[in-house]
């Protein structure tokens, strides 16, 4: 009696054996699903010079500006744009963290360059616009393009540039990408705090060329699961 209790009791323990190892696929396959993480939200900061020297490249600008926009809307990819335009005589953030189908284009009378560089008191003034607006953005890039060095700031340093720059980069959640033109343009990303490989000289002559190859740059980041990166512009070529 006791062989047949035995024999009885290790059917039921294998039939449950079977069943689990039936199972367990499925349950694995589930949570392999869920775990499954939505596309990084981004929020991008560009800062564009509107100096007297961007005069003769005023209309490049404007239809660069547009296929920048254009190349941030695509399918899937949740986007807040902000927009800063500076010279000596105005620092204006015409979006600030704004949906990108509320962004429009530059136009003749939106864009009119004039005046000289106050390119740290620009920066610190997008730096603080985001932090007070960025509606949870997972990541922050903030792209500068500006054709000429820093020589009309009024309230802040490149120490005060370089500290907050680094600091925002402690956080592993930003990214600054410097765009320089009659400059060396590497040296001077580093001076801020900017990685080399974050910073890339370009020809006014090309301006073109310069926002399809940002386009490309940044759809590289855009795709990337990382919160930030220190060889922005990987692939760049003059």
């Amino acid at each position: 009696m006791k062989r047949k209790a035995t024999s009885k009791s290790q059917s039921k323990r294998l039939a449950h054996q079977s069943k689990q190892s039936v199972s367990k696929p499925r349950a694995r396959a589930a949570s392999k699903h869920s775990k499954q993480k939505p596309g990084l939200s981004t929020l991008v900061a560009f800062l564009l010079d509107e100096t007297g020297s961007m005069l003769s490249r005023k209309s490049a600008v404007l239809s660069g500006f547009k296929e920048y926009l254009t190349s941030l809307k695509k399918p899937g990819q949740k986007v807040l744009f902000s927009l800063t335009k500076f010279n000596s005589t105005k620092t204006e953030l015409p979006y600030v963290a704004a949906p990108l189908n509320q962004v429009e284009p530059l136009t003749e009378q939106t864009y009119q360059p004039d005046a000289t560089t106050p390119l740290y008191d620009a920066i610190v003034a997008t730096i603080q616009s985001v932090e007070q607006k960025d509606h949870g953005a997972d990541r922050v890039l903030c792209v500068i393009l500006t054709d000429g060095l820093e020589n009309a700031s009024q309230r802040y340093t490149l120490q005060d540039v370089l500290k907050m720059i680094k600091e925002k980069e402690g956080t592993k959640r930003w990214t600054f990408a410097y765009l320089g033109a009659n400059q060396d343009a590497w040296a001077v990303g580093v001076s801020m705090g900017i990685p080399q490989k974050n910073a890339q000289p370009y020809d006014p002559a090309q301006l073109p060329q310069t926002f399809t190859k940002l386009s490309k740059s940044t759809a590289q980041y855009m795709a990337a699961s990382t919160r930030a990166t220190t060889d922005f512009f990987q692939g760049w070529q003059q």
